[in-house]
């Protein structure tokens, strides 16, 4: 009983506090320009985009651990296929970037091949919701508060490779930057070793949560109701990983949304009046 109530309203309030978090995100990078004309903060907002959509599969999610019943679940569980697959490749793209910037690749950090990676990315992302067309089984288990398909085993085969070969290409270009800093570090700008870390950062928590749901050592490890605690903090907490990381290394984006809260004192304004200065002339009677 207190598992299921502590799961449901720990589902709740990451997706109600962070669906609101990552839109504030989208906006803030969408109306200043002076952040629109970097591609990293171009693919973080289509990142935020993502982590909206899987917060939606978080929120139904939610609802049925709490209410301890099983609502219909295929749109949520293609929402979940697409926000995953599209989550692994934007990580690629904003990896990709951050090498092109940090190791000095001029000739190929361009606007057209970012844009052809984009278009790839979502059409790519889509694609992954085709295999619930041969799902022959699909609920959301309510004693593992988590969603469960059984689907052809070939599309599964495959959606583990392509992903952990994304991954392995990901993780390649993160250590080429690592080692480009511990040798040139002199060279690298502050705000491009910031937001190196913002990408670092999701992506090592992006790594470990594909890790611990395609293999199940997990639960011999730490029993099942451990594991299903670690599953579902670790697993559905990524989007409001996110938004924290943001918050912590990203002043700009702090400060915006501060301004947006109204939480940003406003410099205070002095007034200064003019005095006029009267002047007491005492006049004597002869």
């Amino acid at each position: 009983m207190f598992l299921r109530f502590f799961i449901g309203l720990y589902n709740l309030s990451i997706a109600m506090i962070f669906i609101p978090a990552n839109i504030s995100i989208i906006w803030i990078i969408c109306k200043t320009q002076r952040l629109r004309k970097f591609w990293s903060y171009r693919i973080m907002a289509n990142i935020a985009i993502i982590n909206g959509i899987e917060l939606i599969v978080v929120l139904s999610a939610g609802l049925m651990s709490l209410l301890n019943m099983e609502f219909p679940t295929s749109a949520s569980i293609g929402l979940h296929f697409w926000s995953t697959a599209t989550e692994v490749l934007l990580s690629f793209m904003l990896a990709t970037n951050r090498l092109f910037v940090m190791v000095q690749l001029a000739r190929f950090d361009k606007p057209l091949i970012y844009k052809t990676m984009l278009m790839v990315t979502w059409s790519i992302g889509l694609l992954a919701i085709y295999p619930i067309c041969t799902i022959t089984k699909i609920f959301y288990d309510l004693e593992a508060h988590r969603y469960n398909v059984e689907y052809n085993r070939f599309f599964s085969k495959i959606r583990l490779c392509v992903t952990s070969t994304i991954l392995v290409l990901s993780a390649i270009m993160y250590t080429v930057i690592v080692l480009k800093i511990s040798f040139q570090r002199k060279k690298i700008i502050s705000e491009d070793a910031k937001l190196f870390v913002q990408a670092l950062l999701p992506f090592v928590w992006l790594l470990f949560r594909v890790i611990s749901s395609h293999f199940l050592f997990a639960r011999s490890l730490l029993g099942e109701t451990l594991e299903t605690l670690v599953f579902v903090i670790f697993g559905r907490s990524l989007p409001a990983f996110h938004f924290i990381v943001y918050m912590v290394f990203n002043r700009t984006l702090r400060n915006e949304v501060r301004k947006l809260l109204r939480l940003k004192k406003k410099p205070k304004v002095v007034h200064v009046k003019k005095m006029k200065s009267t002047v007491a002339t005492v006049c004597s009677s002869p």
